[in-house]
C-alpha cells in the first residue's frame, strides 16, 4: 500500500491556475484551483477516491454557488508523450471531460477574495477498475460549474494500485556549478566578488545543490579563476571555494569553461581543448612556510611563516581538485556524433551524458547505454523539463503542477510493458539558471518520498552495464564549425609565432584560455554577440602577429667593399622576442656573409641587426628580408629593400685621400725647407754689409 502513497499525494496536488474553457467569463478573471486527494491518491482494489477541491476566487467578481465534479479516465498513460499531451491539451467549452463521471460536490457561494474547499467523493464500485486493471497512472478532472456552464477546469492524475507490484524507478540527478565565462579565460576579481556574495550567483547554486542527493559537475574555471589571484582573492570566494570543497555531493569537472567539446571534436581537434598555462603572479602566494626545531628535536612551524588561506594553492596546483569522479563528458545537448565519442574515449572519457533525443527512437529505455562500443549516460528530456520546472517553479501552484506531471512521467516510465523491475532514470539540471533552494529541495524530496522511487548515485549508474543503443548523429550547424575552424586555426598560428618569445606560453596559455571562453556553453553559440566576440579574436590574432616585424625598409648605399647591412626590428609586444635576421640578395653583386643573425629585442622597443656583406660590383640590388624564430617559424612578412652598391668605391676613395696626403704633407715638408734656405741667404747677406752700429762705434772714437 505504500508503494504508491506518496506519488499520489504529489500527482493530484493539481496545478494552481486554471485552465479556463473559452468564452467563460468569470474564469477569464481568475480562479485557482488546487485538488488533494485522500490517502494521497493510491487506489487499491475496493478503495474510494475522495478529493478535497480548493477554490479561490481571483477573479473581480463574487462566484455563486456551483458545482465540483471529477471525471475519471480509465485508459492509462503509458507513454511519455500521452502524459505529455494530458497536462497541456486545452479542453473545449463544450465538451465532456474525458472519462467517466465519477462523482460531485457542492460548493457554496466564493466572494472576491475568498476561498472555499469541498470534498469529492467517488465510490469503489463506480470507479470501474478492478483487480486485473493495470498498475499505473489515470487522468483524472476537476470540473468546476455554476448553473451547468463550465468555470474551470483542471488536470492531475491518480495511480492504480493492485496488490503485488513491484516496480521501482532509480533516478540520478546532475546538476551544472557554472558561471558565465570571461572573454579572457578567467573570472575578474570583482565578478568573483560579485557571484559568491551572498546573494550572487553560485552562493545561489551552492545553496540549492550543496549536500542534496544530485552530481555536481563543477566548472574548472570557477576554481582557477579563485586560485591564480592568490592572497588577492575576495575572502567570500576563498570561502565559497573552502565550503565547495566540503559538500557531501558527487562531483565531477567539466570541460574548463564549459567548453563546447562537441563543437571542437566537429571541428578536428583530435582532444577536448583544455589549458596550457595560467598568467601568475608570484608575489601574490605566500611564501612556503618555514621550520624551526623544537626542544625535542622535531620541526615546528616558524610563527612567521605564512601559509596560504583556505581555498587557495600553489601556482603549480591551480586545477588540482578532489573529484569523487573522472571520465564523465557533457556536451551540449542534441550536439554529438559518434564520431566525437571517439574522439572522447581516446582522451580519457569513459562516460558521455547525451539528452535521449540524441538516441534513435525506441533504444531510449533506460539511462545507461552503449553506442558503437562507446558508453553513455541518456539524460531524459521530459523528465528534466519538468524537473527544471519545478525547481525554479515561482509559485506553489507551479511547482504542484511542475511535480506532478514530473512523477507521473516517471510512473509511465517505470510501468512500460517489457521494462525491468527496476528502471534507472538520468535528470539532468539546466546550465541557463540556478535552481532555487527551496523549491529544488521540495522537489527532491517529494521525489524521494515516493516508495517506488529510489535515489541512485552517479558513480552507481555508470558502473552498470548499458543496454544496446543506436546514437543519432546530430552535427552542430555548420557556420558555427567553421568559425570554431577558425579559432582553431588562428590559435595555432599563433602559438608558432610564440616561439620567439623565449616563454611562449606568455601568450598561448592567454589565448587558450580566450578561445575556451568563446567555446563555453554559457555564451550564445550563434547570436550575434558571439559573431562579434570570435571576430574580436581573429583581429587580435592578426594583430600580436603583426607586433614583431622590419622598421624600416628604405633604401640603402653600401660605399664600402666590406660593412654591415642595418636592419631595423620593432617588437610592440610586452615581452621580449628573439628573432634570426635572413637576408637574401636578389643579385649576385652583393655576397650575404651571415644568414642568420640572431637579435633579442626588449618589450615596447627597437634594435637594429648587423648583417656582414661583402660588394663584389657596383649597381641596384634588392634584398629580402626575413624573421624567424629559433625553430625556424617565420614570425612577420618579409621586406624587400634596395641597395645601393658601389663597388669598390672605398679602395679608390682610400687611394686618393692617401695620394691628397701625400701631397699636403710633402709641399708642407717643401715649404719648410724652401723657408729655412731662405732665411739662411738672407743672414749670409746681412753679415757682409756694415751695419749701423759700426759706425756709431768709428765716429765716437774720433771724438776722443
Amino acid at each position: 500500500m505504500r508503494l504508491v502513497n506518496a506519488f499520489a499525494a504529489i500527482v493530484l496536488a493539481f496545478a494552481g491556475g486554471v485552465l479556463p474553457a473559452p468564452g467563460v467569463g468569470i474564469a477569464d478573471a481568475g480562479l485557482l484551483v488546487n485538488a488533494t486527494p485522500a490517502d494521497h491518491g493510491l487506489l487499491s482494489p475496493g478503495e474510494d477516491l475522495s478529493i478535497t477541491v480548493t477554490v479561490t476566487n481571483e477573479s473581480t467578481e463574487d462566484l455563486a454557488a456551483g458545482e465540483a465534479s471529477l471525471y475519471l479516465d480509465r485508459t492509462v498513460l503509458s507513454t511519455q508523450k500521452q502524459v505529455q499531451d494530458w497536462f497541456t491539451e486545452p479542453e473545449a467549452a463544450a465538451a465532456t471531460p474525458p472519462g467517466r463521471k465519477v462523482g460531485t460536490a457542492e460548493f457554496p457561494a466564493i466572494d472576491v477574495g475568498e476561498t472555499r474547499s469541498v470534498t469529492i467523493d467517488a465510490p469503489a464500485d463506480r470507479l470501474g477498475l478492478g483487480v486485473y486493471s493495470s498498475w499505473g497512472p489515470r487522468g483524472v478532472t476537476v470540473d468546476l460549474s455554476v448553473d451547468g456552464e463550465s468555470l474551470s477546469r483542471v488536470r492531475g492524475a491518480i495511480v492504480w494500485h493492485p496488490d503485488g507490484t513491484d516496480l521501482t524507478a532509480k533516478i540520478t540527478v546532475v546538476a551544472p556549478i557554472t558561471a558565465p565565462a570571461d572573454p579572457s579565460g578567467l573570472i575578474p576579481a570583482d565578478l568573483l566578488a560579485e557571484y559568491t556574495s551572498p546573494t550572487g550567483l553560485l552562493t545561489d547554486q551552492l545553496d540549492a545543490l550543496a549536500d542534496q542527493p544530485v552530481a555536481l559537475g563543477i566548472d574548472p574555471m570557477i576554481i582557477a579563476s579563485i586560485r591564480v589571484l592568490g592572497d588577492a582573492a575576495p575572502a567570500s570566494a576563498v570561502q565559497w571555494l573552502d565550503r565547495l570543497s566540503r559538500v557531501a555531493n558527487e562531483t565531477f569537472p567539466l570541460a574548463y569553461a564549459d567548453a563546447d567539446i562537441a563543437a571542437a571534436s566537429q571541428a578536428g581537434q583530435a582532444s577536448p581543448p583544455a589549458p596550457i598555462g595560467f598568467p601568475i603572479d608570484s608575489t601574490l602566494f605566500p611564501p612556503p612556510p618555514t621550520s624551526t626545531a623544537s626542544p625535542s628535536g622535531e620541526p615546528v612551524p616558524s610563527p612567521s611563516a605564512s601559509s596560504p588561506a583556505p581555498g587557495l594553492a600553489a601556482p603549480e596546483s591551480i586545477l588540482d581538485w578532489s573529484y569523487t569522479l573522472q571520465g564523465v563528458a557533457w556536451p551540449r545537448p542534441d550536439t554529438v556524433r559518434t564520431a566525437d565519442l571517439e574522439v572522447f574515449a581516446k582522451n580519457g572519457v569513459t562516460n558521455t551524458i547525451v539528452s535521449d533525443s540524441n538516441v534513435t527512437a525506441g533504444s531510449t529505455a533506460d539511462a545507461r547505454g552503449a553506442a558503437d562500443g562507446h558508453d553513455i549516460l541518456v539524460a531524459n528530456t521530459l523528465t528534466s523539463t519538468l524537473l527544471n520546472t519545478a525547481a525554479s517553479a515561482p509559485t506553489d501552484s507551479a511547482w504542484q503542477q511542475a511535480t506532478t506531471q514530473l512523477l507521473s512521467m516517471l510512473a509511465v516510465m517505470t510501468a512500460q510493458p517489457g521494462q525491468q523491475r527496476q528502471q534507472d532514470v538520468l535528470m539532468v539540471l539546466d546550465r541557463s539558471a540556478a535552481p532555487s533552494e527551496a523549491r529544488l529541495a521540495q522537489t527532491l524530496d517529494a521525489l524521494h518520498d515516493v516508495p517506488w522511487v529510489e535515489g541512485s548515485p552517479l558513480d552507481e549508474l555508470v558502473s552498470q552495464p548499458g543496454s544496446v543503443m543506436k546514437l543519432t548523429d546530430q552535427p552542430e550547424d555548420p557556420q558555427r564549425i567553421e568559425t570554431v575552424k577558425e579559432l582553431f586555426a588562428s590559435e595555432a598560428e599563433v602559438a608558432e609565432f610564440a616561439s620567439a618569445l623565449n616563454d611562449p606560453e606568455l601568450i598561448t596559455s592567454r589565448r587558450r584560455l580566450a578561445l575556451l571562453a568563446l567555446l563555453s556553453q554559457s555564451s550564445d553559440s550563434t547570436g550575434p554577440l558571439w559573431t562579434e566576440d570570435t571576430a574580436g579574436f581573429l583581429d587580435q590574432s592578426k594583430t600580436i602577429m603583426s607586433s614583431v616585424g622590419i622598421a624600416d625598409s628604405s633604401s640603402i648605399s653600401l660605399w664600402a667593399d666590406h660593412t654591415s647591412l642595418p636592419v631595423l626590428v620593432s617588437n610592440e609586444l610586452a615581452y621580449p622576442v628573439t628573432v634570426y635576421v635572413h637576408v637574401r640578395a636578389m643579385s649576385p653583386i652583393l655576397n650575404i656573409e651571415d644568414h642568420n643573425v640572431k637579435l633579442t629585442i626588449e618589450p615596447a622597443s627597437q634594435k637594429r641587426a648587423l648583417v656582414p656583406v661583402q660588394s663584389v660590383a657596383n649597381g641596384q640590388v634588392t634584398l629580402e628580408v626575413t624573421l624567424t624564430s629559433g625553430t625556424g617559424v617565420k614570425i612577420g612578412t618579409t621586406t624587400r629593400v634596395d641597395i645601393n652598391v658601389q663597388a669598390g668605391w672605398e679602395t679608390a676613395f682610400t687611394v686618393v685621400v692617401a695620394s691628397l696626403l701625400v701631397l699636403i704633407f710633402g709641399f708642407g715638408f717643401w715649404r719648410n725647407i724652401s723657408r729655412g734656405r731662405r732665411a739662411k741667404r738672407a743672414l749670409a747677406e746681412e753679415g757682409s754689409a756694415p751695419g749701423p752700429s759700426d759706425e756709431a762705434t768709428t765716429s765716437g772714437g774720433s771724438d776722443e
